[in-house]
């Protein structure tokens, strides 16, 4: 919940300026919706409503594995608590990282 009340607040302070293309990227497009989509994702990437998002979202997910290990390790789960947090700490990452795939290419390619 943190997470997105501080993604959205970033959000509203970051000037639109910042993420709205201009003018002249609408009309490179043509008109094509995908060249226009991708060029909204590459000013969007560029935000630090981005970064926060990707970054804070990845480290809740590990955060979470690491309180679930220590609360098996303290249930006395022993020595397969770390084994049976983190496996389902694999699939998540992936399935946030494939999400965030398109964010985080848009924002490495464009040197932010």
């Amino acid at each position: 919940m943190l997470l997105s009340v501080l993604t959205l607040v970033l959000i509203a302070l970051t000037p639109a300026a910042s993420w709205a293309l201009d003018p002249a990227q609408v009309t490179a497009a043509h008109g094509a919706p995908l060249a226009l989509q991708r060029a909204a994702l590459v000013s969007a990437a560029q935000t630090p409503a981005a970064l926060v998002l990707v970054l804070g979202s990845l480290l809740v997910t590990a955060a979470q594995c690491v309180l679930a290990g220590r609360a098996l390790r303290g249930a006395g789960a022993g020595a397969g608590a770390w084994p049976a947090a983190l496996l389902p700490l694999l699939p998540a990452l992936l399935v946030q990282l494939l999400g965030f795939l398109p964010l985080l290419v848009a924002r490495l390619t464009t040197g932010g």
